[in-house]
């Protein structure tokens, strides 16, 4: 029974490997924070899958947060990537789920999001 629930453990957090998509609004001139769940325990964090389009949008920054209770020991927490809208257009943002040192192995989740960016509102 112990060497199941180890088994169980050492699973990735998120089996699946659908690519989710969602449709983002932003506007230039401002920022936008995208939060994906994540585990660092289990060696996996999230990374960019492609290039950005950095006329549109630039990557300021991404941050881990751990549970704000620790519940149990290994659990998980979130990702927060920080971008800045840098003018009016579209933009494709891929993620992968993936543990950096283990290569040519396929992301255990990947998450998709097409930006679209207004142009800066004017003020009055």
């Amino acid at each position: 029974m112990i060497f199941l629930l180890a088994l169980l453990l050492l699973q990735p957090a998120y089996g699946d490997n659908k690519a989710l998509s969602e449709q983002i609004k932003g506007q230039a001139g401002k920022t936008m924070v995208i939060t994906l769940e994540a585990n660092h325990t289990t060696g996996y964090h999230w990374e960019l899958a492609a290039p950005l389009n950095e006329k549109i949008i630039k990557l300021e920054r991404s941050v881990y947060n751990r549970p704000k209770k620790r519940i149990f020991v290994g659990a998980g927490g979130s990702e927060e990537w920080i971008f800045n809208a840098l003018k009016a257009g579209q933009a494709k943002i891929s993620f992968k789920y993936v543990r950096p040192w283990e290569k040519g192995i396929p992301p255990v989740r990947t998450r998709n999001f097409t930006v679209s960016i207004e142009g800066e509102k004017k003020r009055r």
